[in-house]
């Protein structure tokens, strides 16, 4: 028995089929349906640290008034399997977002479509409405007439450490770009060298983005947690951990051309064998259930549902995303409300972004919203802010 259950914990790091701590139910999109004398509808997608679907339920309830179809959906990835959250990359955000909207629109028949944004969603509607306008024959078969609008609810246009934002930005860069080129130059710096490469090649993408940092919140609220380590923090020691997976492999190579010879078969050899650690060091604990056993909240509720530790590569993805809309923010003619919280310890909306996208765009401050787990009044309180500026634009 006990070598059958070690055999499937095995198997269960291999393929990360490690589920965050929640029931499967509470990972699916929430739906309401509305009137069919109502021509809005509403598309609510989560941010990259919370089961968005269930924590936004408030809101969405709220903002559907009993009238109006409203889709509550998590990021691509959200299922509460680690493996999944590990491939969310970010086209698969905003490819999902965009599917979720043509079946909006072909089912329903809604001439007044309205995309919100929660955090990492924000920036998914705000690529959703400068695609419309750069390919407009393509996003929404059934288009004529269709009005686009857009909520970004504290949007990460800029992460508040930007410390973090730099190590995301190394990871970023070497794991994606200058990993790949240092395996491809040691295929080539001696015998058995290519088999060696194209195995460290397949581990390090299989292994590497299981590696998992703090999220924002988490962040916020590490200096109040005891250290597992004495020494230094989890959250040191995973970033450290990080580097050296995105680090060794062009330095590996670099030695290989100096010296070329068994010392660098060896070291390479020694890295391969280090690319499991990750395995190990998957969050067992990422995120805290709900006080009550059945699928809604209560409204007492005290714990974070969702994601507290992120997979490294998604999170640079956020990076990556967030460069890439920033040059294309001149091409979002649509009307968008921008809102920020005053006690977001996470985010940074930057002036820069709304200036950039125009006289289209709103801005509201809400003073005492974090970035995350609101209460149920706050999100009512929200659902009124954002219905007030629909009916007014």
């Amino acid at each position: 028995m006990a070598f059958s259950s070690l055999t499937l914990r095995l198997a269960s790091l291999l393929r990360s089929g490690l589920r965050y701590g929640e029931p499967k139910r509470i990972w699916g999109s929430y739906r309401r349906s509305g009137t069919a004398d109502n021509d809005q509808a509403i598309l609510l997608i989560g941010g990259l640290s919370s089961n968005g679907a269930l924590t936004n339920r408030t809101l969405a309830n709220e903002l559907c008034g009993g009238d109006v179809f409203t889709w509550s959906r998590n990021l691509y990835g959200h299922t509460g399997r680690f493996s999944d959250f590990s491939r969310s990359r970010v086209w698969n955000w905003i490819a999902d977002a965009i599917v979720a909207l043509r079946k909006i629109n072909e089912r329903h028949k809604k001439r007044d479509l309205v995309l919100i944004g929660h955090s990492t969603g924000g920036l998914v509607v705000l690529a959703i409405l400068i695609l419309r306008q750069l390919f407009p024959q393509r996003m929404l078969r059934k288009q004529d007439n269709v009005r686009l609008r857009g909520v970004l609810i504290f949007p990460p246009f800029r992460l508040q450490r930007r410390l973090d934002a730099r190590l995301l930005w190394v990871v970023a860069i070497m794991y994606y770009l200058i990993c790949p080129t240092a395996f491809l130059l040691l295929a080539f710096s001696g015998p058995w060298m290519w088999t060696l490469s194209l195995i460290a090649y397949i581990a390090h993408i299989y292994f590497v983005p299981k590696i998992s940092v703090p999220s924002g919140d988490e962040r916020a609220r590490q200096p109040n947690v005891k250290r597992r380590w004495s020494i230094i923090s989890e959250s040191v020691f995973l970033a450290v951990l990080s580097l050296y997976f995105v680090t060794a492999p062009p330095l590996i190579a670099l030695f290989a051309r100096l010296a070329p010879g068994p010392w660098a078969v060896g070291a390479f050899a020694l890295f391969i064998m280090t690319l499991i650690v990750p395995l190990f060091l998957l969050p067992r604990n990422a995120t805290d259930a709900p006080t009550n056993s059945g699928t809604e909240l209560s409204a007492s509720r005290k714990h974070h549902v969702g994601y507290r530790w992120l997979p490294v590569i998604t999170v640079a993805n956020l990076l990556i995303f967030q460069f890439i809309l920033k040059l294309f923010l001149r091409h979002c003619p649509s009307p968008t409300l921008i809102i920020e919280g005053g006690q977001d310890k996470v985010v940074v909306v930057e002036p820069s972004w709304l200036s950039a996208l125009g006289a289209n765009v709103e801005l509201i401050r809400l003073p005492d919203f974090p970035h995350s787990d609101l209460s149920q009044q706050q999100q009512i309180e929200l659902a009124n802010v954002i219905r007030n500026w629909l009916t007014n634009h």
